[in-house]
């Protein structure tokens, strides 16, 4: 049996070029790099308004699959601006919206490219809806 090499038989200069080596690997190599094939994080909007509702407020929440997300919405296609989960609407007009959201990794800046989008439709208050009717009597 061939017993392994040892390192007490490499030149000096050797193992100290190799531990330097060793040291020096992370300013080589930054682990940047070694994420640089990820697609970034996905993002979810877990909660949201029902398809269609009379409330003209909606509240949202989303998460995404990294540690330290940065999220942006839009609302009915407008610019993209920094938001929070959850995020709350407020005012809302008759008809239907659509928000898009997506996360940005702090770590690696690196953004979905994939928006998640949330469709929902405000509709008129029915009148009767909050109207009690009196029981009728039996004749």
């Amino acid at each position: 049996m061939i017993p392994p090499p040892s390192l007490r038989y490499l030149p000096h200069g050797l193992l100290a070029s190799l531990l330097l080596g060793l040291m020096l690997m992370p300013l080589l190599f930054p682990p940047s790099l070694a994420r640089a094939g990820n697609e970034g994080p996905d993002t979810f909007i877990d909660e949201g308004p029902p398809g269609a509702t009379p409330s003209r407020e909606a509240t949202f929440v989303f998460t995404a699959t990294t540690l330290k997300p940065v999220f942006w919405c839009s609302l009915d296609g407008s610019l993209y601006i920094p938001c929070e989960s959850p995020w709350r609407l407020k005012d809302l007009p008759l008809g239907e919206h659509t928000l898009d959201v997506y996360a940005v990794d702090v770590n690696t800046a690196q953004r979905d490219t994939t928006p998640s989008g949330w469709v929902w439709r405000v509709t008129k208050a029915d009148p009767r809806a909050g109207t009690a009717r009196p029981p009728t009597s039996a004749p």
